[in-house]
């Protein structure tokens, strides 16, 4: 790559190195999965959820701060957030609390949502379309009252995950499954 490649192609691929090493199917890619998480607007109902935008706007300094010399920072690191980067953020903060790397907490999240499967050989027309309802779900909170559908399912939720910001879904998810942590 060079520095002629625009910001936003070379910033996907390196959000993209970011999280394929730690796929846990290392014969399935899913470049298709993670352009089109890409390209769709996170927008949120929850008002503090609007943290998260700031822990995508994180992750675009620390591209701009690798690529220093190619790239100088601009309107860029305030657009909007992507459901990429917004899974990646959470990816981040779960990492940080529970020693697995970025990448790990990323296909977890991938998977709680039920997109790992929708890798690179299997994509479809009918992939984009299901992928899309997926994100739908996520993004209007019509996932189940437990989180089951969305980033962080529970067995026994204490209240509505639905009405609550992602952040402390994140928390509730680690105490149910590391009460002793």
């Amino acid at each position: 790559m060079n520095g002629s490649t625009p910001i936003d192609e070379r910033y996907f691929e390196w959000l993209y190195l970011l999280v394929s090493s730690s796929n846990t199917r290392p014969n399935a890619r899913y470049v298709k999965l993670c352009e089109l998480l890409y390209t769709i607007p996170f927008s949120w109902t929850v008002q503090k959820d609007g943290n998260r935008v700031e822990d995508a706007r994180e992750i675009r300094q620390d591209f701009l701060n690798a690529n220093r010399s190619e790239y100088r920072p601009d309107i860029w690191v305030d657009m909007d957030a992507s459901v990429l980067e917004i899974i990646m953020g959470v990816s981040q903060r779960l990492a940080f609390k529970t020693d697995e790397s970025p990448g790990v907490c990323f296909w977890k999240l991938i998977h709680n949502l039920g997109l790992d499967e929708y890798h690179d050989r299997n994509w479809s027309h009918a992939s984009r379309h299901n992928v899309e309802q997926v994100v739908k779900r996520f993004i209007n909170r019509t996932y189940h009252p437990n989180g089951h559908g969305g980033l962080f399912p529970l067995n026994d939720p204490q209240e509505d995950q639905r009405d609550i910001e992602i952040w402390n879904q994140l928390n509730a998810y680690l105490w149910e499954r590391m009460p002793y942590r």
